[in-house]
């Protein structure tokens, strides 16, 4: 893990949401969204200060979600 390197600051963040709450709730993700509150959005300031950024998606049939 990028935790354990020795001098390596690693930083768990979200992007902004783009769906509405009313979506978000149509899909019956809202729950989901709640689960990841404790998560802080990103910045541009902080994503100017990384050297590497990690994106993250889930799948479905091994390809990415629309």
């Amino acid at each position: 893990m990028a935790k354990e390197v020795e001098g390596a600051e690693v930083r768990l963040l979200q992007v902004p949401e783009l769906l509405s709450d009313e979506v978000i709730a149509a899909m019956g993700a809202t729950e989901t969204k709640k689960t990841f509150a404790h998560v802080p959005t990103s910045t541009l300031d902080e994503l100017k200060w990384a050297d590497a950024v990690i994106f993250g998606t889930p799948t479905r049939f091994g390809d990415m979600t629309a």
